[in-house]
């Protein structure tokens, strides 16, 4: 197996077993961002660090199916030319429920790709990410569905973020509220 390949199981899902490394994967891991492109790598920048959350999710009728905590970590990779944020959500009653990272790869022109990948409920969800007067705005889809999906960060503060998961069926004309997180910055890395 070459390292990029080590690499890409070892980002897309913690599939090789901790110990078959004795430390950080080199490259991976940038103090920040690239000198060279500081200037268009801005976006992301405020939600850089740890955060401590709340979550909810809701089904289609608005109804809370799940909530708990989780934690959210986002860091420079790749020389600080992109970023990786990590994110674990634990039920009410302490249990494991989500478990993912999200690469944040800037396009040009203030545009960036996000690609999710939850690895205990199997999504992967690509989507462009765009500042809009309100904070940060992605639109894309999860799993190849034909139905889009909107993730929005509101509210962004050095204390905090709030961030909300959408899903519409008619293309976008509805929006019906899937997930709500509310974060505070925390203790962490």
């Amino acid at each position: 197996m070459s390292r990029l390949e080590a690499a890409g199981l070892l980002l897309c899902g913690a599939l090789l077993p901790a110990t078959a490394l004795s430390g950080p994967l080199p490259g991976l891991l940038a103090e920040g961002p690239d000198p060279s492109q500081a200037a268009g790598l801005t976006l992301f920048v405020p939600l850089l660090g740890h955060w401590d959350y709340s979550y909810r999710f809701f089904d289609a009728s608005g109804k809370v199916r799940e909530q708990g905590t989780g934690t959210w970590d986002f860091t420079w990779i790749l020389g600080g030319r992109s970023i990786q944020d990590t994110q674990s959500f634990h039920t009410a009653d302490g249990r494991l429920s989500e478990l993912g990272t999200t690469l944040r790869i800037p396009l040009g022109q203030g545009v960036w790709r996000a690609i999710w990948d939850g690895t205990l409920r199997g999504n992967v969800c690509t989507l462009t990410a765009r500042a809009d007067p309100e904070g940060i705005v992605m639109d894309g889809h999860c799993n190849q569905d034909p139905e889009p999906e909107r993730w929005m960060f509101r509210d962004i503060s050095a204390s905090g973020f709030e961030w909300r998961g959408y899903l519409s069926s008619d293309q976008g004309r509805h929006w019906i509220l899937e997930e709500e997180i509310s974060a505070r910055r925390g203790a962490g890395i």
